[in-house]
């Protein structure tokens, strides 16, 4: 019979009680005691208090943003401010936003920074981002990310997803 690892067991005990809390804990020590009131020991939480050294290992290693999202949006859940945790909640626990984020954070930065340009051409920031990435050879990638045109969020109202995004390509 299959057994859950004590990770696998936390992340269950973290949903469960954000959905109860309606909020992110507030801080490792906090969701260390969730995971005590629902069975876990304490002692067998040893990859969730290296959690706490995350941005060290993204910069030691050279770890691309876009290849550990789910362990950024864990980070910013646990160990960000509270304006940061908001946004985590609104992603972990709304099945679109988590969908959008699932599939958005693995795009590499450069991908994701030219569909938005394109998307706000009225921008002269925008504009300028585009001519600066045809200049340098980089508007080959631009022109083929055609992903922009599936895009049907209102561009007024930043979701969710992009928020958290924002918040892990600027902090970590």
């Amino acid at each position: 019979m299959w057994q859950a690892t004590r990770n696998f067991q936390a992340g269950q005990v973290l949903g469960k009680k954000m959905r109860e809390e309606e909020r992110c804990p507030h801080q490792m020590e906090e969701f260390e005691e969730w995971c005590e009131s629902d069975g876990l020991q304490k002692g067998g939480l040893e990859g969730l208090k290296s959690l706490r050294y995350w941005p060290q290992i993204v910069r030691n290693y050279s770890i691309p943003l876009h290849d550990s999202s789910m362990v950024n949006l864990l980070y910013m859940s646990i160990y960000g401010n509270q304006s940061s945790k908001e946004v985590a909640y609104s992603v972990m626990t709304e099945s679109r936003e988590l969908t959008n984020y699932c599939q958005e954070s693995v795009r590499p930065t450069h991908s994701r920074r030219y569909a938005e340009a394109l998307q706000n051409l009225d921008n002269p920031e925008a504009i300028d981002l585009i001519v600066n990435a045809v200049i340098a050879d980089n508007g080959r990638r631009a022109i083929r990310d055609d992903s922009f045109l599936n895009d049907s969020e209102a561009v007024d109202k930043t979701p969710a997803y992009l928020r958290a995004m924002n918040v892990i390509e600027t902090s970590l």
